[in-house]
């Protein structure tokens, strides 16, 4: 939601985070994708958990919000950021292999 949130640095942390708190309980045959939409305070903490878009399995969904769910908080907003949030779309993709 912020396009002046320039810091790479603040989501490779948060991204990795929320990677090693990813497990996928489902196997499909075509391919899933699954938006989640999430807000980070200041303070790292994250509120308005919400999937955005539903790949149609609920496992799936649900486990795209567990990853996000335990990856909080995460890091503070950089000082630098002025505003108080920033709202995130972040899509999940599993592809059978």
């Amino acid at each position: 939601d912020n396009a002046s949130f320039n810091y790479p640095y603040w989501f490779t942390q948060a991204f990795r985070k929320i990677r090693s708190n990813w497990r996928n309980p489902v196997s499909h045959q075509g391919t899933l994708v699954c938006v989640i939409y999430f807000q980070v305070i200041q303070s790292g903490r994250v509120i308005n958990l919400q999937i955005r878009e539903s790949s149609g399995i609920d496992a799936f969904d649900e486990a795209c919000l567990r990853a996000v769910e335990r990856s909080a908080p995460f890091p503070p907003l950089p000082r630098e950021f002025r505003e108080e949030i920033i709202g995130i779309n972040l899509p999940f993709k599993y592809q059978p292999r």
